[in-house]
């Protein structure tokens, strides 16, 4: 990912990109993170250049992996997905300064019942990892046999949803013209995500209410799922995942380079693939644009 760029560029094209935002657009964006709370690690590297665990670490060895492989794609993760929330605010401003500051802080929505957006610009909000409904397995690979043409991937990709334990149901980004959304579903009722899910939650009365909330909303709605590494079949598997559970607009963003036999893949599933959107490049600021034109569709199929 990005091998060319050293730390201390991202780290002042990211902080460049804050400023610009609160500079032409009177919004002051920062990353929120204390304790065991919001994303203390990524605040640490890109405020402070460090992060103290034990021992004090330069973000800048972080980077190059002198602690380490784990710290080292956690920041350049967490890093990427930074810059693809800041040009996100960027597209939905559409150009218009706000006419008075707004602070907003860059963190994963709470667990609670009601889950807010970190920030709402033109009548959309922005959520960041948001806890969406579970699906059950069996229903998703079913639903994949009936969309996907290519026949000899499909093993593939029912060995990559066997080993998540939990499926998936934490996207990077959701994006919807609904203020809220009214569940964090697996730490409400405690139920795991498991082949038996949808029944067990069968058994009670807010089942229909979540779906009914969940089938209302979809429709101005957008997943957002970004990858800061090599793509591989886990990934595509995840955002196919996302597609078929939920029914909405699902975009994968991608630093390098997508193969051409997973974005067919992801083109018979109708996901949009947006690839080599490197950070720190003005040519991936360019493609991000694709949102706006899925933003726009959705407004027309709305009226």
């Amino acid at each position: 990912m990005c091998s060319y760029l050293s730390w201390s560029t991202v780290r002042y094209c990211v902080l460049g990109r804050e400023r610009e935002l609160e500079i032409r657009y009177n919004i002051n964006v920062r990353i929120y993170g204390t304790g065991s709370q919001g994303y203390k690690f990524l605040n640490d590297c890109l405020y402070s250049n460090y992060y103290y665990k034990n021992k004090k670490m330069e973000a800048d060895k972080i980077w190059r992996g002198a602690h380490g492989y784990g710290p080292k794609r956690q920041l350049r993760k967490q890093v990427y997905e930074y810059w693809i929330f800041l040009n996100i605010i960027n597209i939905l401003l559409n150009g218009n300064r706000l006419s008075k500051k707004l602070d907003v802080f860059y963190e994963p929505c709470s667990g609670g019942y009601q889950q807010k957006p970190v920030i709402n610009i033109n009548n959309w909000n922005i959520f960041v990892e948001p806890s969406l409904l579970p699906c059950s397995r069996h229903k998703i690979i079913s639903m994949m046999q009936m969309c996907i043409k290519q026949s000899n991937i499909m093993d593939n990709l029912k060995n990559a949803l066997a080993q998540s334990k939990t499926g998936h149901n934490t996207p990077d980004f959701l994006i919807s013209k609904d203020s809220k959304l009214i569940w964090g579903a697996l730490r409400i009722f405690g139920v795991f995500s498991d082949d038996e899910i949808e029944e067990n939650y069968r058994t009670q009365q807010s089942w229909q209410d979540l779906r009914k909330y969940w089938d209302s909303i979809k429709d101005c709605t957008i997943i957002i799922e970004c990858k800061s590494e090599n793509i591989n079949i886990n990934d595509i598997a995840q955002v196919i995942w996302y597609k078929l559970c939920y029914g909405c607009e699902t975009v994968l963003i991608s630093q390098e380079p997508v193969p051409q036999i997973y974005k067919s893949v992801l083109q018979d599933c109708d996901v949009y693939v947006i690839d080599e959107c490197k950070i720190c490049d003005d040519y991936c600021i360019k493609k991000l644009n694709m949102l706006k034109d899925i933003l726009e569709y959705i407004l027309q199929s709305d009226e």
